[in-house]
């Protein structure tokens, strides 16, 4: 039997193209927009834009610590000139009771040891810095590789923690990664903001059901199969909102309507 599918006219009105200006100053400043407590989920293969999304979504909040762990990774030097400080050190700067840095990229890379003690000291670490920003509140907390922190530093339980009690504490947890069935079930039910981008695994897509809100999972599936390359399903789950984004689009402001 074929898969259903959605003709060109249904498709936009299920799941309409905006250009990347528009969305954005939506999802700053629009009702149901990203607000500080909300969860993002960003999932895609590699190649396909979704750390510039990431960054992109995070640099909307006042402040974001930044966890990355990769032991070489490109990222952190581009990041000096978006205006991030790069430390591997958890030293938060306060001046006079006011925060100093409102980037932080947090990369607690250790060079001498074995993979285990390396990848233990990096767990003490990160557990660290998930630990201060929950105590501390007001943080946006950018996970960059969610799998790592999940499957290989045993951090489940301080994600699930964010996932699941960060809203009172006014923290945002932005989780990315390469597939639906690398994140766990939080990382989908609990979030008020998804980007998507094309899944073709049928055991990732059927993770799709796992998603929370009001949103149709085959409705999504259906409108994931038409994504092109960078290009990314925006789902908001309790809102039923889904709209097709590309982040290489200069993101000035524009307006627009409303989600």
């Amino acid at each position: 039997m074929a898969s259903p599918s959605l003709s060109r006219d249904e498709l936009e009105d299920v799941a309409p193209r905006v250009a990347w200006p528009a969305f954005l100053e939506l999802f700053r400043y629009g009702p149901d927009g990203f607000k500080q407590g909300d969860h993002v989920t960003i999932i895609a293969a590699n190649g396909q834009g979704k750390t510039t999304m990431a960054l992109e979504v995070v640099e909307t909040r006042d402040y974001v610590l930044g966890l990355f762990t990769k032991p070489r990774d490109p990222l952190i030097d581009a990041l000096a000139a978006r205006g991030w400080r790069r430390t591997s050190q958890l030293d938060i700067r306060v001046e006079n009771g006011q925060l100093v840095d409102r980037r932080v990229a947090f990369h607690p890379v250790f060079r001498h040891g074995t993979i285990r003690e390396k990848r233990d000291r990096q767990a003490r670490a990160i557990k660290a810095a998930l630990d201060y920003a929950f105590e501390a509140g007001g943080w946006c907390v950018l996970a960059d590789e969610s799998i790592w922190l999940v499957q290989h530093l045993k951090l489940s339980d301080e994600l699930e923690a964010y996932w699941y009690q960060g809203r009172t504490s006014r923290i945002s947890l932005v989780a990315v990664a390469q597939r639906p069935r690398h994140v766990p079930l939080a990382a989908l039910s609990q979030a008020e903001h998804l980007f998507l981008g094309r899944i073709g695994d049928a055991e990732d897509v059927r993770r799709f059901g796992e998603l929370g809100g009001i949103v149709d999972p085959n409705l999504v599936r259906l409108a994931n199969r038409t994504l092109e390359r960078y290009e990314f399903l925006y789902v908001a789950p309790h809102t039923g909102t889904m709209l097709r984004v590309r982040v290489d689009e200069p993101a000035t402001r524009a307006g627009g309507r409303a989600f």
